[in-house]
Order: C-alpha cells, then sequence, then structure tokens
C-alpha cells in the first residue's frame, strides 16, 4: 500500500470512530470505539512524518 492510501485510511477510521463515540449509549461502546479511534490515529500520526 502506497503512504497515501495508508493516511486516507487512518483519516477515515479515526474521523469514523470519533463521530460513533459521541452517539455511543453505553460505556463498553465508547471504550471499544476510542480503542479504534486509537488505532487510526496510530496510522495517520507515522505516516505524516514520513512524507518529504
Amino acid at each position: 500500500m502506497g503512504k497515501r492510501k495508508v493516511l486516507l485510511a487512518g483519516i477515515a477510521v479515526f474521523s469514523g470512530a470519533t463521530f460513533v463515540t459521541g452517539i455511543s449509549g453505553s460505556l463498553l461502546a465508547l471504550i471499544c470505539f476510542r480503542v479504534l479511534a486509537g488505532l487510526g490515529a496510530a496510522m495517520i500520526q507515522p505516516t505524516v512524518v514520513s512524507f518529504d
């Protein structure tokens, strides 16, 4: 996969998980979606640093 695709996928995962976190109805769902948002952020950070 290219850097651009990983970056866009990370942004999509992070954005979607953050949105769903805001409308979650239980504590367990909130925690799960925050973990998913963290995974999205973990995709974004190294990709951004690797761009020249």
